[in-house]
């Protein structure tokens, strides 16, 4: 384990003949984490930019996506088996219990038990990857920031530091960091939405955490990027870049993406075919709730009062 551990933080693949568990995935993301809040104490130094060399060496993304290449392996195994005779990403072996083989169904049950663990890896691969291009901290304390009654008066060193933090959230929307934030936030929807195999009450809790954050980032992009809603909805600009088809494997253009991260700065951003814009925050965090058991309670201490808003209708 530890010489893997050394694999992953130097970016080498894992080889073709030696499949890794699921949960061995996730506990190496899981090593990765400690380094998130390392580097956003570095990224807030250097004014939300990723340019110097040495920063870039910091920054722990290779090793995680070199992690969700493995997910992404196994995912794609289980929506199409291999041939027979071919080499799986992970043979099923492993996931067996204690059903009898010969019982008709066995190849679902387990098929649905590798499924649900990497529906969880997913969750904490895009949960980590947002963290990464977020200061969550910072937005969860705008969002109570904006919890205090109207006509409330603070003393000027919290409204200078109130200031301060709106100040830094809208310099986050014009950055790759955001984009890239939004991408994975987009990601944790579309497979939420996409999941009909999954029993929710099954779900790790750590999927719900991913949806809290992904709505937290939406919002947080919608209310402090000035992004304005199309003056004609049915007529879209031929610039705007709609997320969901990237989502869930559905484009394997990866450069396109990567492109529109580096570069894409003020163009119109849909989600769903949904402009992302302040009118519409109240929407997209209705959209992320539904996915949220009533009565969670942490979902008010990540993103405090951003459920507060209109649950439909466009603009």
């Amino acid at each position: 384990m530890w010489t893997r551990i050394k694999d992953i933080e130097k970016g080498v693949e894992v080889p073709a003949d030696e499949p890794m568990l699921i949960e061995d995935i996730q506990f190496f993301m899981c090593v990765i984490q400690p380094k998130v809040a390392h580097f956003w104490n570095k990224m807030r130094s250097s004014c939300l930019t990723e340019d110097s060399a040495a920063l870039r060496a910091q920054c722990p993304r290779p090793r995680l996506e070199t992690l969700k290449r493995q997910l992404d392996q196994i995912s794609h195994q289980l929506k199409s088996p291999p041939d027979p005779g071919a080499p799986e990403a992970l043979p099923s072996i492993h996931y067996h219990g204690y059903e009898d083989p010969s019982e008709p169904g066995f190849d679902t049950i387990v098929s649905r038990r590798m499924k649900d663990l990497v529906f969880d890896a997913l969750m904490l691969s895009h949960l980590i990857q947002m963290q990464l291009s977020t200061d969550i901290p910072l937005f969860s304390q705008i969002a109570k920031d904006r919890n205090v009654p109207l006509g409330m008066q603070l003393p000027e060193a919290r409204r200078q530091e109130r200031e301060q933090r709106v100040c830094s959230a809208t310099t986050w929307t014009t950055t790759s960091l955001a984009r890239r934030a939004l991408y994975h936030a987009a990601e944790v929807l579309v497979l939420h939405r996409q999941n009909e195999e999954i029993d929710a009450r099954l779900m790790d809790p750590i999927t719900l955490v991913a949806v809290v954050n992904a709505a937290l980032i939406v919002w947080a992009y919608c209310t402090f990027s000035g992004a304005k809603a199309p003056d004609d909805m049915n007529r879209r600009s031929p610039f705007t870049t709609e997320l969901t088809e990237w989502c869930n494997g559905n484009s394997p253009d990866k450069g396109s993406r990567e492109m529109w991260i580096n570069v894409g700065t003020g163009l119109p951003i849909e989600i769903e075919g949904v402009r992302l814009c302040d009118c519409n925050a109240g929407f997209f965090t209705a959209r992320f709730r539904a996915f949220i058991p009533e009565g969670w309670e942490l979902a008010d201490t990540i993103a405090p009062g951003i459920w507060k808003g209109p649950s439909s209708g466009l603009d």
